[in-house]
């Protein structure tokens, strides 16, 4: 069995958006990028730094932490893929400002 530390100091690798989805149900992923707005409440519209895709990120509201989030600040997002029929779209596990 593999464990790895998730989270601020981890050294997990960051992907892209386009690799993640291409992965299994359940896979955790690493992205960084900004989040572009809220859909709705704890779902979000995310792109990463390539600019070439966007999904939809379900964060719970107690991820943030208190930290205060805009637009234009860029995140890392310790994420599960989650496919359903139709859709591939990220459900976060741990959120943090990138440096």
């Amino acid at each position: 069995a593999n464990a790895e530390f998730i989270g601020e100091g981890g050294t997990a690798e960051v992907t892209t958006i386009k690799n993640a989805i291409e992965l299994s149900d359940d896979s955790r992923v690493i992205v960084e990028g900004h989040l572009v707005k809220k859909l709705k409440n704890e779902l979000y519209l995310f792109k990463d730094d390539s600019g070439e895709v966007e999904i939809e990120i379900e964060i719970d509201d107690e991820d943030f932490r208190n930290i205060k989030i805009s637009s234009d600040d860029k995140v890392r997002i310790t994420a599960e893929v989650d496919i359903d029929w139709t859709t591939t779209s990220l459900e976060a596990e741990y959120l943090e400002l990138a440096k």
